[in-house]
C-alpha cells in the first residue's frame, strides 16, 4: 500500500514538473509579445496622462459655462450652507440651556441666514472661476484653493450671522458658509467637466490627431496585451491546482497572485474607457499602466519561483533513475 501511494505521488509530481516545464516554454514564446504590448500600452497612455487638457471651443461657450458654474455654486453654496448653519445652531442651543428663547431664535435666524449667504457669496464666486478653469481645460483644485474658497465662506458667514444672530448666528453661520462654499466648488466643477466632457475640444487639428493616433494605439496594444496573456493565463491555473495538490504551495501561492494581477489590470483597462469625464479618464488610465507594471513584475516573480521549483525536483529524479 504505501508503494502504491509513492507510486502516485511520484506520479503527481511528474505531472506537476511537467505542467511547470509548459509554463516556462510558454513564457519563452510569450514573453516578448507581452512585453512589447504592455511597453506601447504603456508608452501611449503616458502620451494621454501627461497632456489631458481639453477646452471647449468658443469664447462665448467658455463664458457661458462660467456664468452657469457661478449660478449653481452659488445654489449649492447657499442650499447647503444655510442647512449646516441651521444643524450647528440646533445643536448649539440644544446643549447650552442658559440661551433665552430670544437668543435661540435670532441665534438660528443669523446663522441660517450667514450660512446661506457665505455659501452662496463663496459659491457663486469659487463657481465661476473653478467653472472658467474647467471650460478652459484647466483645474484648479487643491488643498490650497479649498482652504481659500472655505475661508471666504467661513468669514462671510460668520460675518453676517453675528449681525443678526450674536455669537450663536457667528459660529454656526460660519461653519455653513465654509462648508457651502466647499460643496459649491464641488458640485460646480464635477457638472461642468462632464458638459465640457461632451463639448466640442478645443484642440489644433493636428494635436487631435495626434490624440486619436495615442488612443487607438492605446486600446489596440491593451487587446493585444491581453490576448498575449491568455495561454499563459490558462496554464497558470493549471499550475496553480496540480501544485496544490502536490504541496508546492510557494508555486501555487505565486500563481494565485500573479492570476490576482491579471485580473486587477484586465479589470482597470476596461474601466478606464467607460470613464465620465475626461480626469476621471486620466485618473483610470493611470491605475490601468500601473496594473500593467505590476502583472509585469508577478509574471517575472512566479516564472523565477516556477525556475526555483523545477530545480529542486530535478535532484530526486535523478536519484530515482
Amino acid at each position: 500500500m504505501a508503494s502504491t501511494g509513492s507510486s502516485s505521488s511520484d506520479d503527481l509530481k511528474d505531472e506537476a514538473a511537467e505542467s511547470l516545464r509548459t509554463l516556462l516554454d510558454l513564457y519563452e514564446q510569450h514573453d516578448a509579445a507581452v512585453q512589447e504590448a504592455a511597453e506601447r500600452f504603456v508608452n501611449a497612455a503616458a502620451g494621454v496622462v501627461k497632456n489631458p487638457r481639453r477646452g471647449v471651443e468658443g469664447e462665448g461657450l467658455r463664458v457661458l459655462l462660467a456664468m452657469t458654474g457661478g449660478a449653481v455654486g452659488a445654489a449649492s453654496g447657499g442650499l447647503t450652507g444655510g442647512l449646516w448653519a441651521a444643524v450647528g445652531a440646533t445643536t448649539f442651543c440644544w446643549f447650552r440651556r442658559d440661551v433665552t428663547a430670544v437668543g435661540v431664535t435670532f441665534g438660528l435666524f443669523g446663522g441660517v441666514l450667514g450660512g446661506a449667504v457665505g455659501g452662496a457669496v463663496s459659491g457663486l464666486v469659487g463657481g465661476t472661476v473653478e467653472a472658467s478653469a474647467a471650460a478652459a481645460g484647466w483645474s484648479v483644485r487643491n488643498v490650497s484653493v479649498n482652504a481659500l474658497w472655505f475661508a471666504a465662506g467661513f468669514v462671510t458667514g460668520g460675518a453676517i450671522g453675528g449681525a443678526f444672530g450674536g455669537s450663536v448666528g457667528s459660529a454656526t453661520g460660519a461653519i455653513g458658509g465654509g462648508l457651502g462654499a466647499l460643496q459649491a466648488a464641488y458640485v460646480t466643477t464635477s457638472l461642468i467637466r462632464k458638459v465640457v466632457y461632451f463639448c466640442p475640444p478645443e484642440k489644433a487639428p493636428e494635436e487631435t490627431s495626434v490624440l486619436t493616433e495615442k488612443l487607438t494605439l492605446m486600446r489596440k496594444s491593451g487587446e493585444d496585451l491581453r490576448g498575449s496573456l491568455v495561454p499563459l493565463v490558462e496554464q497558470l491555473e493549471s499550475v496553480q491546482n496540480i501544485c496544490s495538490k502536490t504541496g508546492a504551495l510557494s508555486v501555487a501561492g505565486r500563481t494565485a497572485r500573479t492570476l490576482t494581477a491579471v485580473t486587477s489590470m484586465e479589470e482597470r483597462l476596461s474601466d478606464s474607457w467607460t470613464a465620465a469625464d475626461l480626469m476621471q479618464f486620466v485618473s483610470r488610465l493611470i491605475e490601468a499602466m500601473r496594473g500593467c507594471e505590476e502583472t509585469l513584475d508577478e509574471l517575472k516573480k512566479t516564472r523565477a519561483e516556477v525556475e526555483r521549483r523545477l530545480s529542486s525536483w530535478r535532484p530526486t529524479a535523478n536519484q530515482q533513475q
